[in-house]
This record gives structure tokens, sequence and C-alpha cells, in this order.
């Protein structure tokens, strides 16, 4: 392991642009002499990583091309990242910008999504809601069903889903519950005040997660248990 910070740190950004980091010039923020600098102490390194994390994705770094760098660093040092690196650097990526707010344990943090247990709890106050008011709840509410096409183990895996997780909750994010199914499955709880399904949305689904996604509207099943068990169903598809 280089010893010399000057050393390491250009290792690293070398190692990184072999790897295709698009602008250079870009590359240096605060944050890479806090790895730096816990590197070369033989320092704790989550907290450091989890300061890059957000920093990469503030400045508009790309999911696969912010994960690209942390391996670079890797590469050079000859070891795998940890897995505590791994989560912190995600986490703090994915808390960042459009997807930053309170965390809860309703709250993935991982990739900020509603858990499974939080839209069933949600799907309950819907119907009860159209039951006091005596109406049918799509007049109001609706379901968007999104699958991924082939889910990598490892690494890729852990980009593909947090890019999912960052489309889907930048176009749905005025009060929609967008909640997390399984590895390969997203429902989304629309507002039909206010949410408008985006028609370019499966292709620019495709794009970030470079896979096959499906996009599904769905009209919410007339009785809550049945509206339970199509979770399921979405789940398992």
């Amino acid at each position: 392991m280089p010893a010399d910070k000057d050393r390491l740190r250009w290792l690293w950004q070398r190692a990184s642009r072999l790897r295709g980091w698009r602008v250079p010039g870009d590359w240096w923020a605060p944050p890479v002499e806090a790895v730096v600098d816990a590197v070369v102490a033989g320092g704790p390194l989550a907290e450091p990583f989890a300061r890059l994390g957000a920093a990469r994705e503030e400045a508009g770094v790309g999911l696969p091309e912010a994960f690209d760098d942390v391996w670079s660093l890797f590469s050079v040092l000859g070891r795998i990242p940890p897995a505590v690196v791994v989560r912190r650097f995600a986490e703090s990526y994915a808390r960042s910008g459009s997807t930053a707010g309170e965390y809860t344990e309703s709250v993935e943090p991982l990739s900020g999504l509603a858990r499974p247990d939080y839209l069933r709890t949600r799907l309950g106050e819907v119907y009860a809601e159209a039951a006091a008011a005596g109406t049918d709840p799509n007049d109001r509410y609706g379901l968007v069903g999104v699958r991924v096409d082939e889910v990598p183990s490892g690494w890729d895996g852990v980009a593909r889903r947090l890019s999912l997780a960052r489309v889907l909750t930048t176009a749905f994010s005025a009060g929609e519950t967008v909640a997390d199914l399984g590895p390969a499955a997203v429902a989304v709880l629309t507002i039909h005040r206010v949410s408008v399904l985006p028609a370019d949305l499966p292709r620019t689904l495709r794009l970030a997660t470079e896979t096959d996604v499906s996009v599904r509207p769905l009209r919410l099943p007339a009785t809550l248990p049945a509206a339970l068990t199509l979770l399921d169903v979405l789940a398992a598809a």
C-alpha cells in the first residue's frame, strides 16, 4: 500500500480514470482527502466514505461511476472493499439530494424506499378512508408495479437497486408511497390528484438500471385483503 498521501491520491485518481471517470477535473472533492488520510493512517474508513458518498451524489456523479471510483481505490490497495464501507457509502449517496429526509424504521436506509409493511399500513388507511366516505379507493388512488428483469449479485446489484430507487423517488415525489417489495420489485401507491405517470419512465428506468424494466399501472382491488394479496403477487412475479 502506498504510504505517501500524494502518491496514493494520484494512483487512486489514475485508476478511477482508467475505469471510466468522465471528467478528471471534477474528481477531487474535500472528502477525498479524508479518505486518503484515513487509509494512510490506518484509521476507520466508514465515516470518510460516508462523506464521499454524499459528495459524489451532490456533484451529480452517477451511481455506477461513483462505485467504480471506490473500487478503484481498493484495487490500488490490493483489497476488497469492506462491507461496512460499501454500506455507508451507499446509504449516504441515497440520503443526499432528492432522497434526503427523515429515516425511520419504515424506510430502507440503503435505498430510501418505504418498507413493504409501511405500504400495507398505507393501504389499510386508504381502504378505511374510502369506506368512511362511501367511495371507491380507485377514485383517489392507484398502484404502479415496477419490476426489474435481471438483478445481479454483489456490487452491480447494489448499484442497480439504488439507481432504480433514485429514478422512482424523483418521478413520484408529491406524497406518493414508493415501497421496496424485494430485490426485483417496487410498488408505488399513486395519488391521482398529484400523480402523473411519466411517459418516459420505462425508458429512464432501463437506462438507469441497464436492464429491462416493466412498469404496470394497476387498479386497486375491491377489498383490502385482495390488495395485500396483489402486493404478494407483485413481489413474487
